[in-house]
């Protein structure tokens, strides 16, 4: 599994997709890349129990759990939400450096400063999914009409400087 962190008894924590057998086999904790990433299926396994956290911001992201119903050798794209960042300044996370106010990455929203009111605000951060489509077993993506799970990044904030 491409990006999977195993751990026995995982839990996700914001901005992660836990994706947890329903069987003595390890949990799989997917974390931030920036990328999507991919889960298979493993043998015998007919359902799944995932908890999506969208990244987090000014508020938290929000929180999917469940059951879901698989088939064995079922490919899935995982996104998981970056966090929104911002405070006027430029903000780097590893690997990328990004601008002051900096939407998450999978869709988060980009902060407009205010005239006047730039420092400490920050954009939002993006949701995480799950998605199944024909593309991903051939190397491709899927795109935002093939999701089958989502959780919502969280909002940004305007904190002006007085």
């Amino acid at each position: 599994m491409s990006g999977a962190v195993y751990a026995d008894g995982a839990n996700a924590a914001s901005g992660q997709i836990l994706v947890e057998p329903v069987t003595a086999i390890k949990s799989a904790t997917f974390t931030y890349t920036g990328a999507p990433q991919v889960y298979t299926v493993p043998a015998n396994m007919r359902k799944l129990f995932v908890r999506l956290a969208g990244g987090g911001s000014g508020g938290a992201g929000d929180i999917l759990k469940g059951f879901l119903t698989v088939t064995p050798g079922q490919v899935f794209q995982v996104n998981v939400g970056g966090a929104g960042y911002g405070s006027g300044v430029g903000v780097c996370e590893p690997n990328n450096c990004f601008d002051p106010y900096h939407a998450g990455w999978n869709g988060g929203g980009t902060f407009n400063p205010a005239a006047g009111f730039p420092r400490g605000s920050m954009g939002g951060g993006g949701a995480s999914d799950l998605r199944i489509c024909a593309n991903i077993t051939s190397g491709g993506t899927c795109g935002l009409g093939d999701r089958l799970l989502v959780a919502a990044g969280g909002g940004g904030n305007f904190a002006p400087e007085w």
